[in-house]
Parts: C-alpha cells; structure tokens; sequence
C-alpha cells in the first residue's frame, strides 16, 4: 500500500492505483494526506481548496469528494473518519511518502550531526528516491502552489546536502549526477550552484567548474542586476588558484 503526493495524488492497494476522477477532489485528498492523522475542519477544507472565493456549493461540493475518496480508500489500510464538522485521515505508518520524506530528511541531519555521513547520504537517497514528478500532480485546490513550493525546497536543499556528502566522502561524480539536472532549472539558486561546481572541481573538471560559475554569474546579473555571494565567489577564486579545499 502507497498514499502518494509527491508526484500524482493516489492510493496504491495490490498492485492498483487509486486517483480520484476529478482535480478538486484530488486536490482534497492531497489536503488530507499532508494532514494525516489530524482532525481537519469542513470550513479548513474549504479554505484550502478555494482561498476565501467559495461558491455557495462548496460544503455539498466537500462532501460529494469525501464519498469518492472513500472508495479509494476501501482495502486500503487508509481510514478517513468524520464528526460533524470534521474530518480526519488515518494512514499506516511508513505508508505516506510525503510524511516518509519529511522523516527520512530529520534522521539524515541528525545522523550527519553524529558524524555518520553515509548514513545520513543513505537516507537522504531514500528520501529523494520517493519523488515521482511534480507534488499534486493532476490536484487543483487554493493551498497547491505554496504546498508544492514547499515540498520542493525541501526537496533542493536535500539534493544540495546529498552533494555536499557525496563530495566529502570521496563520489564528487554522483553529486555531479546529483546536481546537474536541476541547476538549469532553477539557475538562481546560488547554493545548488555552489555543490554543482564545488563537485565538478573535485571530480577533475576545473574547466567546466569555472565555467559554470561565469554562467552562474552572467544569469545573475542579466536577470537580478546582482553579483554572486561570497561564498560561490571564494569558491571560484579558489579554483583559479588552484588553492580550494572541498
């Protein structure tokens, strides 16, 4: 059994993928699945799925989804059980990957604090390995973009810390593998950057590693008008001067 958000809102039962037919109701359920094992309101419900802009039907609206995500839940495992004015999503345990996810990154920083960096590389594997597409994928609802924004910050700076491991434990060319999709995604983000070219330098690739800052640097500032911070500009002086240690 699987509930799933990171990627499409679903139920997996034998081998069976369960998704609601509709965006809205998926959205619910993704809702209820970020919230598993708490009480949630009908009027929070309706809050989340349309932002203060309900329509007059929201309330039968909720209710008509609940009766379909009860079907997706029959064999399940999953137990949604209500009270008059709310709603609450029981999962079995390690069966979320969303809440996997979240404690798969707490263990991985505490095992790096420990000073256990391949347990901590293990877990954040385990953790990013759980992606399977975009969070929400096929849901709709008021609450999606900033949930999904979330899911994925926290999904970067896992990649940026499994780099950061892999770089110091002697693999700079699976942080290299690590990284390198996603800096052209989000060619902003200074601290990706920094793993990505940090790991290419100590993979042998001093060429690439430079230029992957002057273009770090030259999207800066056509885009912000800013140069880069200290910490990727050292880095890449260190490089130059064949005097970085990473």
């Amino acid at each position: 059994m699987r509930f799933t958000v990171l990627g499409a809102v679903s139920v997996r039962c034998s081998g069976e993928e369960r998704r609601p037919y509709r965006a809205r109701t998926r959205g619910l359920l993704g809702y209820l699945m970020m919230h598993a094992g708490h009480s949630v309101s009908t009027g929070a419900l309706i809050e989340a799925l349309w932002g203060g802009a309900a329509p007059r039907t929201a309330r039968g609206q909720v209710h008509s989804a609940l009766t379909e995500i009860r079907g997706c839940l029959a064999g399940s495992g999953g137990v949604l059980t209500a009270t008059p004015n709310s709603y609450r999503l029981v999962v079995p345990e390690g069966q979320l990957d969303v809440a996997v996810f979240e404690k798969s990154l707490r263990l991985a920083r505490e095992a790096v604090r420990k000073g256990d960096d391949a347990a901590g590389a293990g877990l954040l594997v385990g953790a990013l390995g759980l992606w399977a597409g975009e969070p929400f994928e096929g849901a709709s609802g008021a609450y999606v973009e900033a949930a999904r924004a979330r899911l994925g910050e926290q999904r970067l700076c896992g990649v940026e810390d499994l780099a950061a491991l892999r770089i110091r434990t002697g693999d700079p060319e699976d942080a290299v593998t690590v990284t390198g999709p996603l800096v052209d995604r989000y060619p902003l983000r200074e601290r990706l950057r920094a793993r990505h070219v940090a790991a290419l330098y100590a993979a042998g690739c001093r060429a690439e590693a430079l230029h992957g800052f002057r273009a770090y640097r030259a999207v800066l500032r056509d885009r912000e008008g800013l140069d880069p911070g200290p910490e990727i500009t050292r880095l890449a002086e260190g490089i130059l001067r064949a005097q970085v240690s990473v």
